[in-house]
């Protein structure tokens, strides 16, 4: 499964440019073009339902078909991103932004150890906006008390969140490993196929 997360990163990374230069567009573009990539996203996603009642489940290995789910995925993420540009700049979403690391690792151990117990406390699921409204509340909570976490990560061990560079009073700054010799074999093969041609 990290196969297919991986390639999502790559497919990240060597798309930054490009869709760095879709943020730049007008604010009417961004939203009509964020609108046509959640419809798009949506029809994928009603094709990519194998039975009754599938959910996509990465850490499952359960994705349905392979194209439907491909195109969900980036034209979700392309939406995700036009949205998201619409927002204006809030000092709390870029703390959520900067500590998404963290709030990863914080949101496995809530999952597996809290929120099950505090969801079926509640016994709301017969009603969507209950479920909605629960799920703010607790992510909202799952949050907040991740900060002291993220605040001692940032403060004693900033290496172990994305910050290899810098100096912290536990750890001394590294080098992070850069596999150029795969980088390497990668390139020569690559000048060894030749170009895509359609």
């Amino acid at each position: 499964e990290s196969s297919v997360g991986f390639g999502f990163y790559a497919a990240g990374y060597t798309s930054f440019k490009w869709a760095v230069r879709l943020m730049k567009n007008n604010f009417a573009l961004r939203g009509l073009l964020g609108v046509i990539f959640s419809i798009v996203s949506y029809f994928a996603a009603q094709l990519n339902l194998p039975y009754k009642g599938f959910v996509m489940v990465m850490k499952a290995s359960e994705h349905g078909s392979l194209f439907p789910f491909l195109v969900a995925a980036f034209a979700g993420t392309f939406a995700t991103l036009l949205f998201a540009s619409l927002i204006p700049k809030f000092k709390w979403i870029d703390y959520v932004g900067r500590n998404t690391l963290v709030l990863l690792g914080m949101n496995g151990l809530f999952m597996s150890f809290f929120n099950s117990h505090i969801l079926a406390f509640l016994d709301h699921y017969d009603s969507a906006a209950w479920v909605i409204f629960d799920s703010i509340w607790v992510s909202a909570l799952t949050i907040a008390l991740s900060v002291p976490v993220i605040e001692l990560l940032n403060r004693y061990l900033p290496q172990l969140i994305g910050r290899p560079q810098e100096d912290g009073p536990l750890l001394k700054a590294f080098k992070p490993l850069e596999f150029r010799w795969l980088a390497i074999f990668l390139g020569k093969l690559s000048q060894k196929l030749g170009s895509i041609s359609g």
